[in-house]
């Protein structure tokens, strides 16, 4: 077992395990989210992001012979897209990986793990009106076919929306 508050990440009994802080933020939305590497046996990937608006990174730990063994640096996901720091994670319909969703405004930016990596980021644009440069929580429901975001500033203006999630494509439709 591994957690993480987006900085720094520990093991079962409590020790802090990685070796170079991660880029995430403790006071994110969702600071850290961590799924098995796929086609990796005992290792794991966290996603973390950064409070505010700024990237996403995934970094890799290893679980297997040396517990907690930080396997590389941080990666930085797609540094050219702006990213709120609203992030969920789904498994894809396949069982082979996963779905990462986040959002910036009117965008979702969609991206697939498998055991091949990560891929290219899609960037979904949404209908509405968007007041603020934040975008709040986003989630999944339990079984991945429902995305809901939450969108707008602090206290004001805020909207709550959901959407078909497509675990297969990893499209989004009303």
């Amino acid at each position: 077992i591994i957690y993480s508050d987006g900085r720094n990440v520990w093991n079962g009994k409590g020790q802090k395990i990685n070796t170079t802080s991660l880029y995430g933020n403790s006071s994110a939305i969702n600071s850290a989210l961590i799924v098995p590497a796929p086609g990796e046996p005992g290792r794991y990937t966290i996603f973390s992001g950064y409070s505010g608006v700024g990237a996403l990174y995934y970094t890799k730990f290893d679980m297997r012979t040396a517990p907690g063994k930080q396997v590389g640096n941080p990666i930085k996901i797609n540094s050219s897209l702006r990213y709120g720091e609203g992030q969920a994670i789904t498994q894809r319909k396949d069982g082979q990986g996963f779905w990462h969703v986040s959002g910036y405004l009117n965008k979702l930016y969609i991206a697939t793990l498998t055991k091949n990596g990560l891929s290219k980021t899609k960037v979904v644009t949404l209908g509405g009106n968007y007041v603020s440069e934040a975008h709040g929580p986003i989630g999944f429901s339990h079984d991945g076919k429902y995305l809901v975001t939450s969108r707008g500033y602090l206290y004001s203006n805020q909207q709550v929306v959901r959407y078909n999630f497509n675990t297969e494509t990893g499209t989004i439709s009303n």
